[in-house]
Order: structure tokens, then C-alpha cells, then sequence
């Protein structure tokens, strides 16, 4: 984090936010930049970042702070946050009476087989 980020305005980045467990990081834009090197995102429009992309003021408990990613470190991203919506969707959306036997057990196929991958 001791490199300078060189962004400018529409860079992609992503948002860390750091705190007690581990977060997935938030995939945001650059949305301006200062002659001094201070950074805003769109994401998070009232939180400033110095030109290293740590987050300026705030408290040291859950210190935010932004990077530029590589292509795999943003595709990897896109494909958590793909799988928690995911997973959320089905908690929270799907009930008894919206599936079919037939679709429950291609479900439980899928799981069982992720299980043995692991």
C-alpha cells in the first residue's frame, strides 16, 4: 500500500472495508481526483482517500481503503459477489410451493456435487 495509485476519473478499484471478519470487497469507480492526489469513489462519495488509496479520517477500527485491481482479482470478485447474491436469493425467495420436486433434487445435485469438489 506504499505505491502511489496513479487513477484517474472512471478507473475501476475496489472498496475494502475493513473490519472484524472478512468482508468482500465492492466493486466502484473513481469519481474524482484531486491535483493533490486525494481520491472519491462513486460508491462511497463522502470518504476520501489519500493518493495510496487509504482512507483519510475516520476511525482506526474499520479503516476502508481502495485498490486497483488485476483482471483475475477483479473477475474473481465478480464471481463472489455472483455467488453471495446467489445465495441470498435462494434463502430469502425461493419457498416449498415456487419449486418443483425435480428442480429441488437438480439443486441438491449441484450441492452435493460442490461438496465433493471441496
Amino acid at each position: 500500500m506504499n505505491k502511489e495509485l496513479n487513477v484517474k476519473v472512471g478507473d475501476i478499484v475496489l472498496y475494502h472495508y475493513r473490519t472484524w471478519g472478512n468482508r468482500l470487497p465492492s466493486i466502484t469507480r473513481v469519481a474524482k481526483v484531486t491535483p493533490t492526489g486525494r481520491i472519491r469513489v462513486e460508491l462511497y462519495p463522502d470518504e476520501q482517500f489519500n493518493k495510496y488509496g487509504r482512507r483519510m479520517g475516520g476511525d482506526s477500527w474499520s479503516r476502508s481503503y481502495i485498490e486497483v485491481p488485476t483482471a483475475e482479482e477483479l473477475q474473481e470478485v465478480k464471481e463472489k459477489i455472483f455467488i453471495r447474491r446467489l445465495v441470498y436469493k435462494l434463502r430469502d425467495e425461493v419457498k416449498e410451493d415456487d419449486i418443483s420436486y425435480e428442480q429441488a433434487v437438480a439443486i441438491d445435485g449441484i450441492l452435493k456435487a460442490g461438496e465433493q469438489d471441496a
